[in-house]
């Protein structure tokens, strides 16, 4: 549970608590928080190759946990930005999520799209990996060199942190905008207002 914690996951929550209680009494395990160990009850040795098994099958179901908060994570953030670039553009331009931005462009679905009136539609990543910024590389280039699309393409890093500066160098180089969103989230929607709507349609 330790590690658990560690990697981010909170158990204060009631549901949480009631999903883990559940797993670990679904193996006939017990979380001694003294020692900051699961506990098995005591079994004639025959019985340990079995129910080490079991153990295992525990331990896997309580590494979902893991996978779980990532994807609450993930939600949180594009929430909340998505939000904040909703509430920034106001009525001067049109927002619209998970539609591709072209027609000639149908492989990569961006997260959101801006159409602002006689402006280059702007199409919109979020990301917290490298896959996400690959995708969004992607679309510039094609838009570039095979469909020949005019638009700004930007990514909106969740973090300094979560890709590599190699491939943030990379990103930087080939696409409209790589704004950083956590601790400088005002300006980060800005840097896309900025794109989507020109200097003159910006609100200081």
């Amino acid at each position: 549970m330790l590690y658990l914690e560690a990697a981010g996951v909170d158990f204060e929550t009631q549901t949480r608590q009631k999903a883990y209680s559940a797993i670990l009494a679904e193996y006939g395990a017990q979380y001694a928080s003294d020692e900051a160990v699961i506990r098995t009850p005591d079994m004639p040795a025959p019985d340990v190759a079995r129910v080490s098994i079991g153990f295992a099958a525990l331990l896997l179901r309580l590494s979902d946990f893991l996978l779980l908060e990532h994807d609450h994570v993930e939600s949180a953030f594009k929430e909340d930005a998505k939000k904040r670039i909703r509430e920034a553009i106001g009525e001067r331009a049109i927002v619209v999520e998970d539609e591709i931005v072209s027609s000639h462009l149908t492989e990569v679905r961006p997260d959101l799209v801006i159409r602002a009136q006689n402006r280059d539609p702007v199409a919109v990543f979020l990301a917290q990996s490298a896959q996400r910024v690959n995708d969004t590389i992607f679309l510039q280039m094609a838009a570039l060199y095979e469909s020949k699309d005019v638009l700004a393409v930007v990514v909106l890093l969740e973090a300094d942190s979560s890709i590599s500066s190699k491939l943030r160098q990379r990103a930087s180089n080939r696409l409209s905008a790589v704004p950083i969103f956590r601790n400088d989230e005002d300006q980060a929607v800005q840097r896309i207002v900025h794109e989507a709507v020109g200097i003159g349609g910006m609100i200081h």
